[in-house]
């Protein structure tokens, strides 16, 4: 998926569902600024989940379930600080049946459109 880096900085929306990709989800989209939607859930991914993804100020929906991503929550909300703002306006964050572990961290308390807290 590190081909996904290669799009346009303007993504608003990247739907790949269901089609047995494989490797770890990329760096890159904590950098797209109007990446309103990520949807891959039911692929083969592994690794962590991107860092400072919780970054993005336009993201309003993640599903990333059915698939191997491994380790916490906490990396999300890492590398922010007043300088970035947190997508405020997310609304639906799905994560279940994966390998993550951990607890869930206080950054999700700021998220207030968020309709449930993740399930690990």
């Amino acid at each position: 998926p590190d081909e996904i880096c290669l799009l346009e900085y303007t993504l608003e929306h990247l739907y790949l569902n269901s089609n047995s990709i494989t490797g770890n989800l990329p760096s890159c989209l904590s950098d797209f600024q109007n990446l309103q939607t990520i949807d891959m859930h039911n692929n083969l991914l592994s690794g962590t989940l991107p860092r400072g993804l919780m970054f993005s100020p336009s993201l309003k929906y993640v599903d990333l379930s059915n698939n191997g991503l491994e380790g916490g929550l906490d990396i999300l909300f890492e590398g922010g600080g007043v300088t970035k703002p947190i997508a405020l306006d997310l609304e639906t964050f799905n994560v279940a049946n994966n390998k993550l572990s951990g607890t869930i961290p206080e950054g999700f308390a700021a998220l207030v459109n968020l309709s449930e807290l993740p399930e690990l």
